[in-house]
């Protein structure tokens, strides 16, 4: 079996680690918005036991208590928030995560255009075809991660919206049991 002429497995040998390291951090931001959007489907649904309910529970029960009005509004919101950093309390990871990537990705090239040069600086070069494969093998890991990051930034930004509806939804379902605004 051969391998497309664009998969070079000695450039990958090349950032190894950077590029396992980059392996581990996109499966980790996967595993992380998997979950997140698992959350914020079952949150979104407003049967019984969701968060909905139990936000509404909490302000009703509020809104019977002897608690001043600005109290009150500070605990529907603090209360809110508590419901949203469980229901979706990654989105904030994922999008750190997918930032790191692409440092993660120029510290591998920066890594292997010193050794580039090294190895220039003690053999020689006699032709330019040696200096580009060497920056070629060096570039690998900034694709890798950018192949990591792009993709991360975006879930992370679709999440985010997602987060700022339901965030939005809590609040106007508090309105409407409270009867004023959080």
């Amino acid at each position: 079996m051969t391998l497309p002429t664009f998969i070079n497995l000695e450039s990958l040998a090349t950032g190894k680690w950077i590029l396992l390291t980059l392996a581990g951090l996109s499966i980790w931001i996967w595993v992380l918005a998997v979950v997140t959007m698992i959350n914020l489907h079952l949150a979104k649904k407003k049967s019984a036991g969701g968060i909905f309910d139990e936000h509404s529970c909490y302000c009703q029960r509020l809104r019977n208590s002897r608690l001043r009005k600005r109290v009150r509004q500070h605990l529907t919101k603090v209360h809110g928030e508590i419901l949203l950093k469980r229901t979706a309390g990654h989105v904030g990871t994922i999008l750190i995560l997918s930032s790191i990537a692409p440092l993660l990705g120029l510290l591998g090239t920066i890594e292997g255009m010193i050794d580039n040069f090294q190895v220039i600086a003690q053999i020689g070069i006699a032709d330019s075809s040696q200096l580009t494969a060497g920056i070629s093998k060096a570039l690998v890991t900034t694709q890798g991660g950018l192949l990591v990051a792009i993709p991360g930034l975006l879930v992370g930004g679709v999440l985010y919206r997602k987060v700022g509806k339901l965030r939005n939804a809590l609040v106007l379902a508090s309105t409407n049991v409270m009867g004023d605004l959080p």
